[in-house]
């Protein structure tokens, strides 16, 4: 910091997987992963009264400094190269489409009862925000209908039930899923998975719980790297007027629900954001951050439909 910023006497200060530095108004802070932790630095600026941030980091760092960049002010991002630093470009944000084999096996999730989801390139069907069945590329290089919670539990069904009609395997599934994935049932991990997608789901069956009339799911702004880290899931719709609006739903103290939400609002042009979270979570670090996005944000107190 000395040698590129000409700074001296400043304030250590903790953050888990990094280190900080203050004076009264900028934050210097390193981490070792950018990606998900852009957040947890303009939290820790934001409690120490700082005004702006410095985000250095070893390696990477595009999403970060793409999801900054929206912010305003917006954190600058640095790259340590030895003992000097250089800034770090912003990622573009990259998609996929989705296999165009796949139209029978969409129809048999349909049919299934299950809720279609397409999040780049990768087409699920989910029971509540839970995928049970993921359409996937096979050996073949042709489309295949993976059944499981995960990969790991993909990989177990083909072992354990691969010689069982392929719905019939599909049905099982929904049925070990759907006894736990309610409000009165008992206490499983099943329940306790992707709660922020379960949220969503409620309020794409009844928009007007938020105030609006139509709503449809969206895609993360990257792809999901697995089912138990929570990622903010992304929906858009419209009010009476007609105004376009994006509603995030997250559950507990996310502190990548606004880098995130700037994502999706560059990509999707709201005209407002409505933030969804569990009365419990609201904080007021959330809505000092929220000020930073570039249109206008409401917080709706929305209870998750799972065991309390």
């Amino acid at each position: 910091m000395r040698d590129h910023f000409g700074v001296s006497n400043l304030q250590s200060a903790a953050i888990p997987g990094g280190a900080a530095l203050l004076d009264d108004r900028t934050a210097w802070v390193y981490v070792g992963d950018p990606a998900p932790r852009l957040g947890r630095a303009l939290g820790l600026a934001v409690a120490r009264g700082c005004h702006k941030l410095q985000l250095i980091v070893d390696d990477g760092g595009g999403v970060a400094a793409r999801r900054a960049a929206l912010l305003r002010p917006s954190p600058e991002v640095w790259r340590i190269v030895e003992r000097s630093l250089t800034r770090v470009a912003p990622t573009a944000r990259l998609d996929a489409s989705p296999p165009t084999d796949a139209g029978t096996f969409v129809t048999m999730l349909r049919d299934a009862g299950l809720e279609v989801v397409v999040e780049h390139g990768v087409i699920s069907g989910e029971i509540r925000g839970l995928s049970v069945a993921t359409i996937v590329a096979g050996g073949d290089g042709r489309s295949r209908l993976a059944v499981g919670v995960g990969r790991l539990d993909q990989e177990a069904t083909d072992l354990l039930h691969g010689d069982l009609p392929l719905h019939e395997t599909l049905a099982n599934a929904i049925d070990e899923v759907r006894v736990y994935r309610h409000q009165h049932a008992k206490p499983h991990p099943v329940n306790r998975l992707a709660r922020e997608r379960w949220l969503r789901s409620q309020l794409i069956a009844r928009p007007a719980i938020v105030g609006l009339v139509d709503l449809v799911t969206i895609a993360p702004a990257e792809p999901r790297a697995n089912l138990r880290d929570p990622v903010p899931a992304g929906a858009i719709g419209h009010d009476a007027a007609g105004a376009r609006v994006l509603v995030v739903c997250s559950v507990g103290i996310d502190l990548e629900l606004i880098p995130v939400t700037a994502d999706l609002v560059d990509r999707e042009r709201p005209d407002r954001v409505v933030l969804a979270l569990p009365a419990r979570d609201h904080h007021a670090i959330q809505r000092h951050l929220a000020t930073q996005l570039a249109v206008p944000v409401e917080f709706a107190a929305v209870e998750g439909e799972w065991p309390s």
